[in-house]
């Protein structure tokens, strides 16, 4: 599949043209004194200062930034992770690469101002060269802010990332960019309560959950750095701005393996029809009123594509763990609760009650219901394609869910491979109401892997299982 080369780009290959200000001259100065380094340094760098759970949470990022050097449209990434796990850290590595400019606060006159300035450019957009990625720390603030200036900001979003922005102003004049803007925003994971208000507003991020580590295991290296952070701050953020140094854009884009490409495809067409939006009434009964076509893939299919390629550029091969990666994107950029709902029904030979994901999943059953008829509801390609099927036996009696035989085969290329191995019974009896966080039926060897998921031999043996 042929990358689009007609956007506007800035030759990375070439020394960043920085601004003759002090600041830049210093800035210039550290870049030109920089020597490249390989990955295995850099990767021992991050593993010398950092606990790294996440095998490929590195590869990510740096990915990103590379793609969005290409001649090609942006890659913007929502990089998600509970307070405190990590985000700010890492992005913070990314300090003194040029083509990075942090943000702190956005506001709908940061990106096209109208003020007029005779010293400086108000506009953020007319202040960056094209190529540049924003990295924006807390964007879940954001979410959680003015719900009219909220609008306004995705509004130039959508915008931002088709590589055009205009805004009209009161005195009847009129600002334009044009050009080419990557994004990595960080995020806690109550952006999962945003996804439809961002998905019906026009969606442009990829979203990626990053691995946790294990709490005393992150302690015990948090101990380890106190009275060095600003050491490690410093190699960690020259070791990123010296590889990416040595990074450079072939002059013809290289075409990904076959195999790779047909899950690219897979994973695109999971994360369509996975994430379209439902949109509920907000009275109690809470009612369907609107189910949206799910999102051509056009997008999705072309962020992963250039993705794919920079990692395939950076390493000159393709490894199993970019996979990993492509399909962490995938997965993350649906509800979780919509995930482990298919997840769940993947495992399954038969039909399944309701009662029974509910117990599963660990939600009441009248939440659960809402998903699976949310799921149920969605169709792609003029109703080819659906999620579930969905077979009612009566008032007062379970509603029964499964998989569909194309839902299957999408699962099945992007590598979602879980075997069918349970059924359910009580199709007859009345539905159950159950409440919320009642599990039940599952093995007690599972419930011990589990509990002990990430522990050592030493751990699990001092728990006296």
């Amino acid at each position: 599949m042929a990358l689009h080369l007609d956007r506007p780009y800035y030759n990375y290959n070439k020394m960043p043209d920085f601004n003759k200000t002090i600041e830049e001259r210093d800035k210039k100065a550290a870049w030109d004194a920089l020597v490249p380094i390989s990955y295995v340094e850099l990767m021992a760098l991050f593993h010398k200062w950092l606990l790294i759970v996440d095998e490929g949470i590195i590869d990510l990022l740096i990915g990103v930034i590379f793609s969005n050097r290409m001649p090609s449209d942006p890659v913007w990434l929502n990089l998600i992770a509970p307070s405190s796990g990590g985000k700010t850290e890492l992005l913070n590595c990314f300090l003194k690469v040029p083509e990075c400019y942090h943000l702190s606060d956005l506001t709908s006159n940061t990106f096209l101002s109208g003020y007029k300035s005779k010293d400086k450019i108000p506009s953020l957009l007319h202040q960056l060269v094209s190529n540049k990625t924003l990295i924006f720390k807390d964007f879940t603030s954001l979410l959680d802010g003015n719900w009219d200036e909220l609008k306004a900001i995705m509004g130039q979003f959508r915008q931002i990332f088709d590589g055009y922005a205009t805004k009209r102003l009161g005195t009847g004049d009129e600002i334009n960019w044009k050009g080419k803007l990557g994004f990595i925003a960080g995020s806690t994971p109550i952006i999962e309560q945003k996804l439809s208000l961002m998905g019906a507003m026009g969606e442009r991020f990829l979203n990626y959950y990053m691995k946790q580590p294990r709490r005393a295991a992150l302690r015990a290296k948090m101990k380890e750095n106190v009275g060095k952070e600003g050491k490690m701050r410093d190699e960690l953020q020259d070791g990123i701005a010296a590889f990416l140094k040595g990074l450079v854009v072939p002059e013809e884009i290289p075409r990904l393996p076959e195999e790779v490409e047909k899950t690219i495809e897979s994973l695109t067409d999971f994360i369509a029809i996975s994430r379209a939006v439902v949109i509920r009434s907000y009275d109690s009964k809470k009612e369907i009123d609107w189910i949206a076509p799910p999102e051509m893939s056009g997008r999705v299919f072309k962020q992963l594509y250039a993705l794919s390629v920079a990692l395939f550029i950076i390493h000159g091969k393709w490894e199993d763990r970019f996979t990993g990666i492509l399909r962490n994107m995938a997965i993350s950029s649906i509800h979780s609760l919509r995930y482990n709902l298919i997840k769940e029904l993947l495992s399954y030979k038969t039909q399944v009650k309701t009662s029974t994901l509910a117990m599963s999943i660990g939600y009441p059953t009248s939440t659960i219901r809402r998903y699976l008829e949310d799921l149920a509801a969605i169709s792609m390609d003029d109703g080819a394609v659906r999620i579930l099927t969905r077979v009612h036996l009566g008032k007062g009696k379970a509603d029964l869910w499964q998989i569909t035989p194309a839902m299957k085969e999408i699962l099945r290329t992007m590598g979602e491979n879980i075997e069918a191995t349970k059924e359910d019974t009580g199709f007859e009896a009345d539905e159950e109401d159950i409440p919320i966080g009642t599990v039940s039926g599952i093995p007690e060897q599972q419930k011990i892997d589990e509990l002990t998921v990430g522990m050592t031999p030493e751990e699990i043996a001092n728990l006296g299982l």
